[in-house]
């Protein structure tokens, strides 16, 4: 884009609309009607991030925090070299869109140019838009030829990182922490977290937006101001965000962008943007921009009306006895209890360490038996999903000799493994494999007829450095939701109904994908033990689904599991405990529910107690019977309860509201609901109150006392729906 360089004047100078430019001898200023942000023009340094409304400081320049950084060859080059400041001068767009504060930097002083050159130009940008409370960071480098020879050949470049030193709103104490998405037990924030906790430690996030999405929240609870930050990368590259300890013990926010590339003499790299919001009111209403974006940068796609209604059962063939025909067997058993897809876990030769994908396990059954299989369901009403591997091969598999093409050599030409799974890492971006894997699509619809694929270890995979490849090398390891857009458009072409499923659930993958999972493998059993040793309660995993519906378009399909495969892989698990089953009845009501058929190696399964598939059967039941419950909007911040051991919530159409209340206590509870609905009614008649689990009415146990709160009396661990028609209204999720 072009831009029109200005000199600042030392009188304020509005330059576009409300945004305006000061400047004297040692600063420069650039401000709209909502933000202010001021530099050093002598040092270069970052003095102020001021927000008009609270007149608050929203960073620390005390922090002792360097705000912007490169990394060369594992060498961060700001830190190790310092830099100098060259120029700083504001610009204006040539469409007339945003204003920009552009500070140039020589970094790694050329010595043998006396010291005036320097090796890089790291460019710093600040840009405001009109009357918009949101600051856009940006940065180039441009790697200087030293002494007129490139006798080094091309650096590796591994990334920038932007840093929010002591970023927070007013006073430290009055201020709430929230990082929406998934979590490892020794990274778990509970959602609203006080500032002062979470500054006492350093958290590394999932990585953005393929994984998580990155995205840090600070709220004042006093001043209702918030602000929040996250990366725009429309997922093309991956980015780490950190929540680090500062000076003065302020917290600082770092998110480092992992754009490899070779960068040679007279290249330049430039990043994504570095977003800051600034709003008043809680941290739903940050998260509302980051929603704005996902739909902006990563549409949804396009995706079947059947899918917003699956029920899924999670399938390990070695639980059963005879392979492939033993899970035939007992399909009849699973449509009883309300499953209608089966997610089946690897078939083929070599499982998650593939030998060859074209070929089933013979441990498992014949090519015959598994058709049958998928027969059997679709004779049910059932669909069937495969599992689908893409990291790589298994070191036995004939494929990486006969398609060499398709693997990732190292910088010195040798094949490259998987950084997390060791497997023959593959190029999603060569087309070969594209067309390998395309091909294997067509191969199993045509053969087996399914309806999909649940797509296994899709997260961004880092680079190998290989040489001379025709595209950036980055591209190797994050290119797989251009993979999977094309599996998806084969898939279409022989069943136009047929769908994908991410394992990981970044916003990128619900461009690409129609479901991705919003639960984690530890997460909910891990959440158990915390609520068991009161750390945690219901209210606390209800912020953290608000949350995640909250950061993403409306109409994304969120598959939840409490327990999956890798539960006892990599965790444990306790066993289906009435609190356990409590968040099974959470992910029925405002989920696509995915449920584990177990594994004969780390008991319990579902059918060791026939009470277990009991529970499942009587929640899958009242969904079915109450459509709400699985295609209404999710509207959980409609509803709070008193009781932070009830989980609260309601689903919501045109027709009708389901009103969910969910005890996560081994004691009776008692809760007065809240519930901000316009259309509610004031009649008790209006309502029908069940326990699902019971299948009992309990209108007995309801006082209506007028259109928005309800005392209610809840045993250990109950399940409560409340069931009412109302006249025709429309809204978002999570209104």
């Amino acid at each position: 884009m072009c831009l029109t360089a200005l000199r600042a004047s030392s009188a304020e100078n509005t330059v576009l609309q409300d945004i305006c430019v000061t400047g004297s001898d040692s600063t420069l200023t650039l401000s709209n009607s909502k933000l202010t942000v001021r530099v050093n023009t002598v040092t270069g340094d970052w003095l102020a991030l001021t927000s008009k409304s609270s007149g608050n400081n929203l960073i620390s320049t005390g922090a002792g925090v360097e705000p912007l950084d490169f990394n060369i060859d594992d060498k961060w080059m700001v830190a190790e070299h310092g830099r100098r400041l060259l120029s700083c001068e504001y610009k204006i767009a040539e469409d007339r869109r945003f204003v920009e504060l552009r500070m140039v930097f020589g970094v790694k002083a050329d010595e043998d140019a006396g010291g005036d050159a320097f090796e890089y130009l790291l460019s710093s940008v600040f840009a405001l838009r009109p009357d918009k409370s949101m600051l856009e960071r940006s940065a180039t480098v441009t790697r200087m030829s030293k002494s007129g020879v490139d006798s080094a050949g091309a650096v590796k470049f591994k990334g920038f990182v932007f840093r929010y030193p002591g970023l927070k709103t007013g006073s430290a104490d009055d201020c709430l922490v929230t990082v929406p998405g998934p979590f490892f037990p020794n990274t778990f924030i509970k959602p609203r977290a006080s500032y002062m906790d979470v500054a006492e430690r350093s958290v590394g996030l999932h990585g953005a937006p393929d994984a998580g999405f990155g995205i840090v929240v600070i709220e004042n609870r006093n001043a209702g101001e918030s602000i929040g930050t996250w990366m725009n990368t429309a997922g093309e590259v991956t980015y780490h965000t950190r929540l680090e300890r500062g000076g003065g013990g302020l917290l600082s926010v770092s998110q480092l962008e992992r754009r490899y590339v070779y960068l040679r003499t007279g290249e330049c790299v430039g990043s994504d943007s570095s977003l800051l919001h600034v709003k008043s009111g809680a941290a739903g209403d940050v998260l509302a921009e980051h929603r704005t974006m996902a739909e902006s940068e990563m549409p949804l796609a396009e995706t079947p009306e059947w899918a917003r209604q699956m029920v899924i059962l999670e399938v390990y063939l070695p639980y059963f006895k005879n392979g492939f025909r033993g899970v035939t067997e007992k399909l009849p058993f699973y449509k009883k209890i309300g499953f209608n897809t089966v997610y089946l876990m690897p078939h083929w030769k070599g499982g998650y360490s593939p030998i060859d994908l074209f070929k089933v396990n013979e441990d498992f059954g014949t090519k015959e038996e598994l058709k049958k299989l998928v027969d059997t369901a679709h004779t049910l009403g059932m669909r069937v999903l495969f599992d689908m591997v893409i990291h790589g091969f298994n070191e036995k598999s004939n494929v990486p000799d006969e398609h060499p093409g398709m693997f990732v050599e190292n910088e010195n030409g040798a094949l490259a493994r998987h950084p997390t799974w060791g497997s023959i890492t593959t190029d999603w971006a060569d087309p070969e494999y594209r067309r390998y894997m395309c091909d294997l699509v067509k191969h199993d619809v045509l053969t087996y007829g399914i309806d999909g694929y649940r797509v296994d270890a899709a997260t961004y995979k880092g680079t190998a450095w290989e040489r001379g490849l025709p595209y950036p090398v980055y591209r190797q390891g994050s290119a797989a939701p251009g993979l999977m857009r094309e599996m998806l458009r084969t898939l279409r072409e022989v069943n136009p109904d047929a769908v994908l499923l991410s394992e990981v659930f970044g916003p990128v993958y619900y461009s690409v994908c129609n479901l991705a999972h919003d639960n984690q493998t530890e997460a909910v059993q891990f959440l158990i033990e915390q609520m068991d040793a009161g750390k945690v309660t219901a209210r606390d995993y209800k912020l953290h689904v608000a949350n995640v519906f909250a950061a993403l378009p409306d109409d994304a399909n969120r598959v939840f599991y409490a327990r999956n495969h890798d539960t006892s892989w990599f965790y444990h698990f306790n066993g289906y405990t009435p609190r356990f089953l409590a968040f099974e009845a959470v992910h029925a009501f405002f989920a696509i529910p995915e449920i584990f058929a177990g594994d004969t190696n780390h008991k319990p399964n579902p059918d060791d107690d026939p009470a277990v598939y009991d529970y499942y059967k009587r929640l899958f039941d009242i969904r079915r019977e109450y459509p709400v419950l699985a295609t209404g909007r999710s509207a959980l911040a409609k509803v709070e309860s008193s009781n932070p051991m009830v989980f609260s919530g309601m689903r919501m159409n045109e027709a009708s509201r389901a009103l969910v209340l969910i005890s996560f206590s081994a004691d009776p509870e008692s809760a007065r609901i809240s519930v901000k609905d316009e259309h509610i009614g004031d009649a008790e008649s209006d309502w029908t109150f069940i326990d699902p689990i019971s299948c009992k009415e309990l209108g007995e146990r309801v006082v209506v006392r007028d259109t928005s709160e309800i005392d209610i009396q809840l045993q250990p661990f109950q399940v409560v729906l409340g069931i009412r028609k109302t006249r025709e209204c429309g809204m978002r999720n999570d209104e």
